[in-house]
């Protein structure tokens, strides 16, 4: 099976989730019961799929499996270290990353030991907690497709995308009252409609279960980020009916994110370049990203709006600078926050004078 696929249709997606369901195992099993281990030479699945690491998993002394890479930040998790040390073990020890886990994996209290296992096409994809909730992949983009044909005058599914770390919908959204909202603003602001997309976004790896991510599409190609997020954790009692009331909720914040994002306007501000170092470095921008943003811009008056969708540009130089796609989409979610930002934080920001970025 291929490590990742795209999709125009979205029958053929869920085909796809099917065929992975297919070659899935979810094992309920104890850390006292693993075994992490070094390969050497005779490694009976060299380059399997070509992401094993030449390190091979023992479960309830069932054979030994390789690892997928979806599964390492899972197995330090189990094993309660965090920093750079780790990954760095990892990266140039294996046998000396094997032999830590299993210790850190002995140590444990005897409560905190049961686990789960997810075993893909013979790899293991992650190790999660005992609490870690399932939910059919299959069954969150059902109801998600169905919450929009109940919802919406009209949608159309953009893309679909699956890979073993994680699967996403991308749907533009034809609704009167969000047009009205945003084909305002787009006639003085965007030279042309704006297209409301939605981002939906679901792992058997991560521990979100569904993230949602409302964002708005102007000169066809620029893309702001709004605010609204939710999540769905696989944690405890969580199950579908879970997930399908925080796609309710997400578009009850979404129609609260129109009128935040049309309210950026009123905003006045007087000292635009500051203002968006000052933003910038509130959010933890990296500044490598953020510098070239602000160095066309002077200290003159603007508003909250123009700031906001011209701060989205640092996600294009991320975007170009080829970082990771769950980096990207952190960071569009650090970003939309500004859009619930109310006057007197934005006039916090909006100061004269030189303003130093902070390291």
């Amino acid at each position: 099976m291929l490590n990742e696929m795209n999709f125009t249709n979205f029958a053929d997606f869920i085909d796809q989730l099917n065929e992975v369901s297919d070659v899935t195992e979810w094992v309920r099993t104890n850390l006292d019961n693993i075994k992490l281990e070094k390969l050497d030479n005779n490694n009976p699945f060299p380059n399997f799929g070509g992401d094993a690491y030449g390190i091979g998993i023992t479960i309830d002394d069932e054979p030994t499996i390789p690892l997928r890479s979806t599964s390492i930040n899972t197995l330090i998790t189990r094993a309660d270290v965090s920093g750079k040390g780790i990954q760095r073990v990892f990266d140039e020890r294996k046998d000396l990353f094997c032999e830590h886990l299993n210790a850190y994996y002995a140590l444990k209290p005897k409560k905190r030991k049961d686990c789960l296992a997810l075993i893909q096409d013979g790899k293991l994809s992650a190790l999660h907690s005992g609490s870690y909730a399932i939910i059919p992949l299959k069954g969150i983009f059902e109801a998600i497709e169905n919450y929009f044909e109940d919802s919406f005058s009209k949608y159309t599914l953009r893309s679909a995308y699956w890979s073993w770390e994680y699967s996403e919908v991308d749907y533009s959204i034809q609704d009167k009252y969000f047009e009205d909202v945003y084909n305002k603003l787009s006639s003085k602001y965007f030279e042309g409609s704006s297209k409301i997309r939605l981002r939906c976004i679901s792992s058997d790896v991560a521990e979100a279960a569904v993230r949602m991510y409302p964002y708005l599409i102007v000169y066809d190609d620029k893309f702001i980020p709004l605010a609204g997020t939710t999540a769905t954790r696989h944690y405890g009692e969580a199950n579908l009916s879970n997930v399908i009331n925080n796609i309710k909720k997400t578009f009850i914040s979404f129609e609260a994110s129109c009128r935040s994002f049309a309210g950026l306007k009123d905003i006045k501000i007087n000292n635009t370049k500051n203002c968006m170092i000052k933003a910038f470095t509130a959010l933890r921008i990296p500044q490598k990203y953020a510098i070239p943003v602000t160095e066309p811009y002077n200290n003159t008056p603007s508003n909250a709006l123009d700031i906001y969708i011209a701060m989205c540009d640092c996600l294009e130089y991320m975007k170009k600078a080829e970082i990771d796609k769950e980096s990207v989409m952190r960071y569009e979610e650090i970003l939309s926050k500004l859009v619930t930002y109310n006057v007197s934080k934005w006039k916090d920001m909006d100061i004269p004078g030189n303003v130093a970025w902070v390291a």
